[in-house]
């Protein structure tokens, strides 16, 4: 049944909703309710540039419906990315229904907390619109994956499916129950790393035990359940079981549901491939009579993860019939169909476990590192996860990058390790967990493992050098980093120079640059080394950090390029954007600091999903670069260049909202400002921090410091004196020292 006779039999008329992506395509309907087009954009959007309640910068839209419209927003008090909602009056009749279902969003999320929900940080009412406050989700909707891939494999939508079983049994958990009702593919975000968020709440209710019906019609043509038009009682729980076994129909056929009846023979035609148990489980979600439903979210979620003993009873039902006609000549070779049969189940049964485990571990392990600590029991879950199919790498990364997040690294790697010399599973051939494991051991993490050079060489020679093409120079340059007899100076700057001649040749991506910083760190952290033999180490390094720099840059270009501000705004006027899609994540202000450097701060925060890992890296080079510039000096580094140091310290301040941060590095700038040996200039630098700083004694000590040294006795005298009048003078480590050179 397509929409324009859906509307007709149930006396329903689509209006325009909160639905952000596909705003025409898929309307939403209430009772009485007239239809619409579009809000102009020209008119109503909100412009980048604009701050919204004296904290939110509006960076650009990423979304929009009938009345609503999200922004990417830059938290200016956080400086954190936030997804911003507003819902604007304006000639449309029903900016109050719109605006009771934002406030219902608001309501629900925010008292709810859930791994896979957005939270709500703030809610903002103005005259004439109404704003809440929102996580940015990185990544896209399920919507926008279809479109762009089309059907997806049955194990990631089963995968997809559980996770999204937990998130609703969660929210009928509640007490009084909440009922989504809006349960569709643009509605659920998926993040980078595989996981799912369900997004808008608009049109949520809480479950009432003595209503005989729902009294608004709400829902999406295709998805909603016949009990959400009216008439056949209200929503539940099974409502809500509906509208997922509708979007996994969906996501399986690459074809909406036209709402006509759905049994496991429809959806095998339309996906001839599909598991007939997976078939089942869909058709009895999307019965009409909610009875004959699942009856709850752990319910279903618990065939999915069994759906393979479906397929064995479909294939013994089939197997039944065949017998019938065949009789007993035909044994044999039912036997033999019966046995590929139960291998088939095995195989598809493995990998729903192995799903489930890595979805139930996954949880664990970001909530483990959300808070900073290790937890046994994450750690556990992936290694579990692990062995139910070791021939994975999914797990493994998993297991490895929550080691690294909670500072376990050794523990990771003796579990992984364990596995890649026993050859379970051929993961000793995996290129992706192999080079993963080489570069841990060779560039240590954290503050309990420090590098194994012996390790990462012997981990770097497995690699597929034909495959990762750097692989081998590593496995030499760590070869050469844990000789016997000590580290050979020469030996490792050769085989940096290899390394990075074969890096210079690779195309542009992360790994590249990551090498590059690793290099980078070889050379710094055996500068004394290199020093004994005349090697200029800081030069190597710098010379790496730069090349990491310029990449970097470029990536973060290509990816704004690529996202491009024409042409998201273009996707959101066609109805086309993401709530939280990958979109432009600012760098700062965009003041930039007058240097070449500096410069590129405006424009250097447009990323997408996977441009967060870009920007750290960068934030990351731009550090090391702005101490190293410095440091030379104290080695008489050919680099040494104390205004390239200020032009990047200015610049990685820019990029700074944390306010110990700022201090930090302004103090550190006063210290490289002396370098330049221009007074005028050091003296405007230590009045600028005592007035940046007016209730601290440090300014006003360090500049009695440098006036002490460049003879200027009296004037050091004053400075002592104000600093004499701030709180905790005697705390500061060089107060006592200033004391006895002043006498007293």
């Amino acid at each position: 049944m397509g929409e324009a006779s859906f509307d007709a039999a149930h006396g329903q008329k689509p209006v325009d909703g909160m639905d952000l992506e596909n705003a025409g395509a898929e309307k939403r309907f209430s009772d009485g309710g007239d239809e619409k087009g579009d809000p102009c954009i020209e008119k109503n959007e909100r412009r980048p540039g604009t701050v919204v309640a004296g904290r939110y910068r509006i960076c650009r839209l990423i979304g929009r419906g009938g009345m609503s419209f999200v922004y990417l927003a830059l938290d200016l008090d956080s400086g954190a990315e936030r997804a911003l909602k507003e819902v604007r009056r304006d000639e449309n009749r029903n900016y109050d229904v719109v605006r009771r279902g934002l406030q219902v969003e608001t309501a629900m999320l925010g008292r709810l907390s859930h791994p896979q929900l957005p939270r709500i940080y703030d809610v903002i009412r103005e005259e004439d619109s109404c704003f809440i406050v929102m996580d940015y989700i990185e990544g896209r909707s399920l919507g926008n994956v279809l479109r762009e891939e089309g059907a997806q494999p049955q194990e990631l939508v089963i995968f997809w499916a559980v996770q999204l079983c937990g998130v609703l049994g969660y929210l009928h958990a509640q007490e009084p129950p909440v009922i989504y009702r809006d349960m569709k593919p643009s509605n659920v975000m998926l993040r980078p790393d595989g996981e799912v968020v369900l997004l808008d709440f608009g049109i949520a209710r809480q479950f009432k035990r003595s209503g005989s019906a729902d009294t608004t019609c709400l829902g999406t043509i295709g998805y909603a359940a016949p009990e959400q038009f009216g008439g056949s009682g209200q929503s539940d729980a099974r409502t809500d079981i509906y509208s997922l076994g509708a979007t996994m129909y969906h996501l399986l056929t690459g074809k909406k549901s036209d709402g006509a009846p759905c049994d496991m023979a429809s959806i095998c035609r339309a996906r001839p491939d599909i598991s007939p148990g997976l078939g089942m489980i869909v058709a009895k979600c999307m019965r009409h009579a909610p009875a004959e439903r699942y009856q709850t979210c752990e319910e279903l979620a618990d065939a999915l993860r069994h759906c393979s003993r479906l397929d064995v009873r479909a294939a013994n039902e089939r197997r039944r019939r065949i017998a019938l006609f065949l009789l007993p000549a035909a044994a044999a070779l039912v036997g033999l169909v019966m046995s590929l049969g139960a291998h088939l189940s095995l195989v598809s049964e493995r990998r729903s476990n192995y799903m489930t485990a890595m979805t139930a571990a996954s949880g664990l392990a970001a909530q483990s590192a959300q808070r900073g600590q290790f937890d046994r029991n994450a750690f556990d879950s992936l290694t579990a996860a692990i062995d139910l199919d070791p021939s994975r790498s999914e797990a493994y990364l998993k297991l490895l990058e929550y080691c690294r997040q909670t500072d376990s690294v050794r523990a990771g790697l003796t579990a992984v390790c364990s596995r890649i010399d026993a050859g379970v599973g051929g993961i000793d051939r995996c290129d992706a967990v192999l080079t993963e494991v080489a570069e841990l051991y060779f560039g240590g993490e954290g503050s309990s493992f420090v590098p194994d050079f012996a390790k990462a060489a012997r981990y770097y020679s497995m690699v597929d050098g034909k495959k990762v093409p750097e692989a081998k120079a590593f496995a030499a340059l760590a070869g050469a980093l844990s000789g016997s007899s000590g580290m050979n100076p020469a030996g490792v700057a050769e085989a940096l120079a290899d390394v990075e001649r074969i890096e210079d040749g690779q195309i542009l991506n992360e790994q590249k640059i990551r090498n590059y910083m690793l290099c980078a760190d070889v050379w710094v952290t055996n500068r004394r080394a290199f020093a004994a033999e005349n090697i200029d180490a800081y030069a190597g390094s710098i010379a790496l950090l730069e090349k990491a720099r310029a990449e970097a840059e470029q990536l973060m270009e290509d990816e704004r390029a690529a996202e491009g501000y024409a042409a998201g705004d273009e996707n959101a006027r066609a109805g086309g954007g993401d709530v939280a899609s990958a979109g432009e994540l600012s760098a700062g202000d965009g003041d930039g600091t007058g240097s070449e450097a500096g410069e590129y701060v405006a424009s250097a925060g447009e990323l997408s999903a996977e441009g967060e890992d870009v920007y750290g890296m960068y934030r990351e080079i731009i550090r090391n670069l702005a101490a190293q510039y410095y440091t030379a000096l104290t080695l008489d580094s050919a680099a040494a260049d104390p205004e390239k140091s200020l032009a990047y310290y200015g610049q990685l301040r820019d990029m700074t909202n944390d306010a110990a941060e700022l201090r930090d590095i302004d103090f550190r700038m006063a210290e490289v400002t002396e370098a330049t040996e221009n007074d005028g200039r050091i003296r405007e630098m230590y009045a600028a921090l005592a007035e940046r700083y007016p209730d601290e004694a440090e300014p006003h000590l360090a500049f009695c410091e440098y006036l002490l040294e460049h003879g200027a006795g009296d004037e050091a005298a004053r400075e002592f004196a104000l600093a004499k009048t701030k709180k905790d003078v005697e705390l500061v480590p060089n107060y006592e020292a200033l004391r006895e050179r002043l006498g007293g």
